[in-house]
């Protein structure tokens, strides 16, 4: 939802983030989240960064680290 059907950080979302000159969420497919090792990604997701909110309490570990196998899948890695 928030970064987009593609992950390309292209959604309403990001146009409201833009809009309130908040920064938007991003494209997961950047270099920038090519270049964070898998562990970096997972603290991410478990903890937040930025406007990201935390999903320590939504998503079990596993399924933290899934979403991880996710974005690499998404990037073709």
């Amino acid at each position: 939802m928030c970064h987009g059907q593609n992950a390309d950080g292209q959604s309403f979302i990001a146009q409201q983030f833009t809009s309130a000159h908040l920064y938007p969420p991003v494209d997961l497919h950047s270099q920038r989240v090519r270049d964070r090792t898998d562990g970096q990604l997972y603290w991410i997701v478990t903890n937040g960064e930025g406007n990201m909110p935390t999903f320590r309490s939504l998503l079990t570990d596993d399924d933290r680290w899934a979403m991880v196998d996710y974005i690499r899948d998404l990037q073709g890695q």
